[in-house]
Order: C-alpha cells, then sequence, then structure tokens
C-alpha cells in the first residue's frame, strides 16, 4: 500500500472549529496533487476518526509518508500531538515537541525573548489561587500604574481569552475570563502602537530561514485590538506588504528571526509585534500559524510569490527533509 500524506485536524482545544476549516482548505489544494490523502479528524474528546470511523492512534497513523498538522491552540500547538507523532516516527511539519511547548506558553516564551534582547511589553504572570480578585487586580496596579492592560490564558492562541482593561474596574472581569482557559495568566501593559506581523520560513535547500512580507493588522474602529472577534468577522484591514518605512521593516523583520530562532522552531513561523517609536515589541510567536489561503502568513509568501498549493509543498517537503 502506497504511503499517505495525512493532514491532521481537530482535536481537544478551543480552537476546534479553526482548525477544521483549515484542514478543509488544505485537504481541497492537496487533492490536486496527491491521490493518497488521509483525513485524521480529532474530536474534541481526543478521539481519532479516518473515513468517519473511530480508530486507534496506531491505526490513524499507519501508513503515513508525512503529517501536516492543520491544528490550533492547546493539544495541536503545544507540544502533545508532536510528542504523539514522534512516538510513532511520523514525520510532520512545524516545530518539534520543545520548541512548540516554549512558543504556546506565553508565561515562558517572553522570558526567552527578553533574555534574547529582543523588546516586549512589561508584564506579570498570575497563578490563580484563593485571594481576592479585587487584591489581585491591586498587585497588577503597583507592578504596572500606568494602564491600561491586556488580559490573556498563558496558554491559548487566536486571542481566545484575551480582555482589554482600560480601566481599574475591568481588571477583574478580565481577569475571571482569562483564568477560564487556565490556571495561568498573563497581565501586559496595553502599548498604543502599529500592530504588525511577520511570517518565518525556512529554505528548503539551505536549511536557513527567512522574513516573509510584513502585515500591518488595522482592526475595525470598535475594537481596541485584534481580539477574537476582529480577527474572523471579516472586518479587520490586513495589508501584505505592510506600509511602513523600509528601516523598520528590516528591523521588525530581524526581531521575528530572532525570536524564531530563540524559541528554537522549525519549518515556519508567524510573530506578532507591536511598533512603538519604530520600536518592535514581540507579542507572541505561533508555531502553527494559520492554514488558508486568506491566513496571515500563506498571504505573505503570495506576496513573495509562493502560491498556497507552493506553500503546502514546501512545508511537507520540510518535513521530509528532516525524516532522511
Amino acid at each position: 500500500m502506497a504511503q499517505s500524506i495525512a493532514v491532521i485536524m481537530g482535536g481537544p482545544s478551543s480552537e476546534h472549529e479553526i482548525s477544521l476549516h483549515s484542514g478543509q482548505m488544505i485537504l481541497r489544494v492537496l487533492a490536486e496533487r496527491y491521490r493518497n490523502i488521509k483525513p485524521i479528524i480529532v474530536s474534541k474528546e481526543g478521539y481519532w476518526h479516518v473515513d468517519g470511523k473511530t480508530v486507534s492512534i496506531e491505526r490513524a497513523l499507519s501508513d503515513i509518508k508525512v503529517a501536516l498538522l492543520a491544528t490550533h491552540g492547546q493539544w495541536g500547538e503545544d507540544g502533545h500531538l508532536q510528542a504523539i507523532l514522534e512516538n510513532f516516527s511520523v514525520p510532520y511539519t512545524g516545530s518539534r515537541v520543545g520548541a512548540s511547548a516554549l512558543a504556546f506558553d506565553k508565561s515562558i516564551s517572553r522570558v526567552i525573548f527578553r533574555a534574547s534582547g529582543l523588546n516586549i511589553p512589561e508584564g506579570m504572570v498570575m497563578i490563580k489561587n484563593s485571594l481576592p480578585p479585587e487584591e489581585r487586580a491591586k498587585e497588577i496596579i503597583r507592578v504596572m500604574p500606568n494602564g491600561s492592560w491586556l488580559v490573556k490564558p498563558a496558554q491559548a492562541g487566536s486571542s481566545v481569552g484575551v480582555s482589554f482593561a482600560k480601566y481599574v474596574k475591568q481588571l477583574v472581569p478580565a481577569m475571571a475570563e482569562a483564568w477560564k482557559f487556565g490556571s495561568v495568566i498573563l497581565v501586559e501593559e496595553y502599548i498604543d502602537g502599529i500592530e504588525i506581523t511577520c511570517g518565518v520560513l525556512e529554505d528548503l535547500k539551505t536549511k536557513q530561514i527567512f522574513a516573509l512580507p510584513l502585515t500591518q493588522i488595522i482592526p475595525p474602529p470598535k475594537h481596541d485590538f485584534f481580539d477574537f472577534s476582529a480577527k474572523y468577522s471579516g472586518e479587520t484591514m490586513e495589508i501584505t506588504p505592510a506600509p511602513i518605512d523600509n528601516k523598520v521593516a528590516e528591523l521588525a523583520r530581524e526581531a521575528a528571526l530572532r525570536a524564531h530562532a530563540a524559541i528554537g522552531a522549525r519549518h515556519y513561523s508567524r510573530v506578532d509585534m507591536i511598533l512603538k517609536n519604530n520600536v518592535p515589541h514581540i507579542l507572541e510567536i505561533n508555531t502553527l500559524p494559520g492554514l488558508t489561503d486568506q491566513s496571515l502568513l500563506p498571504k505573505q509568501a503570495q506576496a513573495r510569490g509562493l502560491g498556497f498549493a507552493e506553500l503546502l509543498e514546501h512545508l511537507i517537503q520540510l518535513a521530509l527533509v528532516d525524516a532522511q
């Protein structure tokens, strides 16, 4: 039996539906190039499905040449899925276990970025405990008295659970929302600047990484930042290449490359930043960024002359080369 190219999607994550959307888009494109495509859908409960049937992990991962990961968020992006694939010796796209885990935990990745000389927003990590929320809010004000603040789960993607607190009274409900998604949250100073994002891609021949053109993100006026609603409502303006000064753009691209390298990411990533006074501040790195033809990184690749189908082929070949 010929080995298949697997597309793994879904999983026990708050971004389950987003992942399914990415996976279906990838399947449609790959079907035009390959005959042996194996869709694997992992349910929210963690059950693996092939051809509509629940199967064991071992059976799902049998006869696979390479797995293209369309997963996002917990489990699929934080190293859990990657560990399963490595246990079954299945080559896969994206970062390995360690880098995936480091990147997904914002409370850890920001320490790595700062240690690497990169600029990050001021912030503090808060672990849920028995202290009254009002007391926790006072802690935030002591550390970052100049507000406003962004409150987010330490481990979540797609701006899930993220709130903007402009006033002190908004901190308590913002923390409560973030704690719905885990016991560790991150509170950062809100930087009023230009929001940009930069894809990083590995060269197939040289294995060197290079930065893709920047995208400027302009949320609709009713949104204070690029939150979950702004990301998926279709109202946000995304401009690629970003209309910013060439020298500033080069600084941002260099920061993205350094963030990718600092985390130890592999194959590709997308680094989100805020420009303040022409200085890039790293917000986070996504080791499995969205993969539809309307997602940010594919649009950046397109601006460089690499179409969506070619980008998917590039990622597949990177995984295969690493497996040799």
